[in-house]
């Protein structure tokens, strides 16, 4: 049996947040509150804790951010305690912790575990509409959703005619903005569907992916630059699907159509074993339990580390790559003018 760890939670001094993200410090109290058979308990005091988590916004932050993590009173005073919990679309990766989305490119085993969103967007329609599942679902699979990155752009473009109405595609064009019709129809969706696609948007994740799973039926997750939290056997439940090969979905999902119901059955499965309420808040702090164990000894030159050339070439912050970004953006503006669209293995 593990030994009980203190967990002091609190939010960044000088990050900005939105109002919904408000409720989360009181509503993580209430579920530490709630037991401490999985080895944690609630400190108010960050002296006495194992463990400082710092709950970080959803909002964007760029270089400047480390100038701001360099203030933070936590961080100043207790390095060695310090995690995150980071949710936000692009993160860089800054402190070591449990990331929703840190691309892979700037993912460091070694200081980074990938888990799931803390607060789930519609999770509670996504329960309310847990128990109208189809046992038989018309669509072999559906998306709906935001046209928030290139490959869904592939994905409405690709299958926006469908004749035999074998599957289902939908570009909102709205993004989280919905209103309760929209997410009627999502949920709905999804419940007559075999399977489900989860293409990475804005961030390398979505939470398609976690709606998909706690209805109970599987996700077809179509994100390169991913990387699926440990201990899950995604395996059993996924289908992954390399972002080059878009158009072959139908045919790839055509030949494991009679598994869907044992996928989603066990996509069910592992939700509630690691993502639903409370649950997942324990499987964040083990992945933090593990993080912090394998970093015990030494201290933690976070500035050298975010100031080093190896720290902005993982997150596109060089001279160099922003002058290429500049230039490409350049170009396809003039040739964009010019009505010129150049043909890439996206269009295939």
């Amino acid at each position: 049996m593990k030994n009980t760890l203190k967990i002091h939670i609190t939010y960044p001094e000088f990050s900005e947040f939105n109002e919904w993200e408000g409720a989360f410090l009181p509503t993580l109290k209430s579920w530490m509150s709630s037991s401490e058979a999985a080895g944690y308990v609630w400190t108010p005091d960050p002296s006495e804790a194992d463990i400082i988590v710092l709950l970080e916004s959803s909002t964007l932050k760029n270089k400047s951010h480390a100038d701001e993590l360099l203030k933070e009173p936590c961080l100043l005073e207790y390095p060695e305690k310090v995690f995150t919990v980071n949710y936000e679309d692009g993160p860089a990766g800054f402190l070591p912790g449990v990331y929703a989305a840190l691309h892979r490119r700037k993912f460091d085993p070694g200081r980074h575990r990938s888990g799931p969103y803390l607060f789930p967007y519609e999770e509670e329609w996504a329960h309310r509409y847990y128990g109208k599942r189809n046992s038989d679902p018309g669509l072999l699979f559906s998306f709906r959703g935001y046209r928030s990155h290139p490959v869904r752009a592939r994905i409405f473009d690709r299958f926006s005619v469908n004749a035999e109405n074998l599957y289902r595609v939908t570009d909102t064009n709205r993004w989280y903005v919905h209103s309760d019709e929209d997410r009627h129809m999502y949920f709905s969706e999804i419940l007559d569907s075999k399977f489900v696609l989860c293409p990475r948007g804005c961030s390398t994740t979505s939470y398609h992916l976690y709606e998909a799973m706690e209805l109970g039926r599987c996700p077809v997750i179509i994100a390169d630059g991913w990387v699926p939290p440990r201990r899950v056997p995604w395996e059993k439940f996924a289908i992954f699907v390399p972002e080059t090969r878009v158009g072959h979905i139908p045919d790839i999902l055509k030949e494991r159509e009679n598994e869907w119901q044992i996928l989603g059955d066990e996509a069910r499965r592992s939700w509630d074993e690691h993502f639903s309420p409370v649950k997942r808040m324990w499987y964040i702090l083990d992945e933090i339990r593990d993080l912090d164990s394998s970093m015990a000894g030494g201290p933690r030159d976070y500035e050298h580390m975010w100031k080093s050339r190896e720290f902005s070439k993982k997150n596109g912050w060089t001279l160099e790559q922003r002058l290429v970004r500049r230039i490409k953006d350049l170009m396809k503006r003039f040739f964009a003018g010019l009505g010129i669209r150049k043909k890439t293995y996206k269009d295939q």
